[in-house]
């Protein structure tokens, strides 16, 4: 045993002596990025979550009391048309790396912070159609309270116009070590390859807001009174309780000798163990005052959900050597 550790300590050693007797050169690195991430670490639940609460698509029945008299009705909705989240993610980026370089290797740690800017998630304008289950013959607020307070027709169906937007503000901030490799000159300059490892930390909110609105009359908006008013509006947000995972990279670099500044495109995928937490509600509002409510929870989302997701970016960027 203490002679395979001897034979371990003298092959570090040489290595480390050869390592050393090469001629060290030490170079910080600070730029600024721009790049796009797949955005499928909210894409999945952003789209559940957003259909429980404009199309109450878990099927829970509206149910409480008013006045003393109980109701419940079973709603849906559906939009005139398709709704997705933004399939990219913008990601400016704020970047600083220090290396070492030996000979044709590079070894170095870099840090840098993505996102910042706040964005558009999700925007929709258009139609939205509301449904109950249950049709009533004359006004029956037991039974059928949608149609007995005109959020929809003696048929069961109301038509609204909609607006839908989510806006997200996050900030990402990544850090470790690297190890690159001069690969050579070409264009009056000289390309090296380097490959990062480390861990990424992120804290994001993703808030929604949509209100559709119609006339209880039939007529065109504006209405021509208040109380003429029927809308089906509401908000969520969702917020990082917990959001980290390992980060890996991989970076081509131009660099001019004869010249401070540099160019870059990087890759890099974040492997993200999430967890989330969920607030809201669906509120139903006739002439200004609220007749009906659903919480979050009551439409089927969970209040903390977890999941894994990688998310694969790509980014170009320039700067300045120190």
């Amino acid at each position: 045993m203490l002679q395979r550790r001897a034979t371990w300590f003298l092959l570090f050693a040489l290595f480390l002596a050869m390592f050393l007797s090469l001629p060290v050169q030490a170079v910080t690195r600070v730029s600024l990025g721009y790049g796009v991430q797949a955005n499928t670490m909210l894409n999945t639940v952003l789209s559940e979550n957003l259909k429980k609460q404009l199309f109450n698509s878990a099927s829970v029945p509206l149910v409480g009391q008013s006045a003393g008299t109980d109701y419940q009705s079973q709603w849906s909705a559906a939009l005139a048309d398709e709704m997705t989240p933004y399939t990219l993610l913008n990601l400016p980026e704020l970047r600083v790396t220090s290396d070492w370089q030996s000979g044709a290797n590079t070894w170095g740690i870099f840090t840098s912070l993505n996102g910042i800017v706040p964005q558009t998630l999700v925007y929709y304008a258009g139609g939205y159609q509301l449904r109950e289950s249950k049709t009533c013959a004359g006004v029956d607020y037991t039974n059928c309270p949608l149609a007995a307070l005109n959020f929809v027709s003696s048929s069961g169906t109301g038509t609204y116009d909609i607006e839908v937007r989510t806006s997200t503000r996050f900030y990402s901030l990544s850090g470790g070590m690297t190890w690159g490799r001069t690969l050579g000159q070409s264009w009056g300059g000289e390309f090296a390859f380097a490959t990062e490892f480390g861990l990424n930390l992120q804290s994001f909110t993703a808030y929604s807001q949509f209100a559709a609105v119609r006339c209880s009359n039939g007529g065109a908006i504006p209405c021509a009174q208040n109380a003429q008013v029927r809308s089906v509006q509401g908000e969520q947000n969702i917020q990082s309780l917990f959001a980290a995972g390992p980060y890996l990279g991989a970076v081509l670099r131009y660099d001019r000798p004869q010249n401070s500044w540099f160019a870059e495109l990087g890759f890099s995928a974040i492997f993200l163990f999430t967890q989330l937490e969920n607030t809201g509600y669906t509120n139903f509002t006739a002439g200004g005052t609220v007749a009906f409510s659903q919480t979050t929870q009551a439409l089927g989302i969970d209040a903390t959900q977890k999941f894994f997701v990688v998310l694969p970016a790509l980014s170009l960027r320039a700067g300045i050597r120190l």
